[in-house]
């Protein structure tokens, strides 16, 4: 699979970047975004464990990283993995 810098497995969706350099950690809000998911149940799935982020400078942070593993078990899966 060829990908961009600051691509990942969310089809369509590039992080921004800055002097070229990916991003590693987004926001609530594109953390959501990148899921098409409301941040409501972004929060969701970090309480019930299914999704993990960081705590940076007060901020709750989301690796992107993470975020393409979620996906991954998601596809892996094959189930509606989400908390209603």
């Amino acid at each position: 699979m060829n990908q961009l810098p600051g691509e990942g497995i969310v089809p369509g969706w590039r992080a921004p970047a800055r002097a070229g350099l990916p991003r590693l950690l987004v926001n609530l809000d594109d953390a959501a975004a990148m899921l098409s998911v409301s941040a409501r149940t972004v929060q969701r799935l970090v309480e019930s464990g299914q999704l993990k982020g960081v705590r940076l400078g007060g901020r709750r942070l989301f690796p992107v990283n993470e975020l393409e593993a979620f996906v991954a078990r998601l596809v892996a899966g094959g189930s509606d993995a989400l908390p209603e």
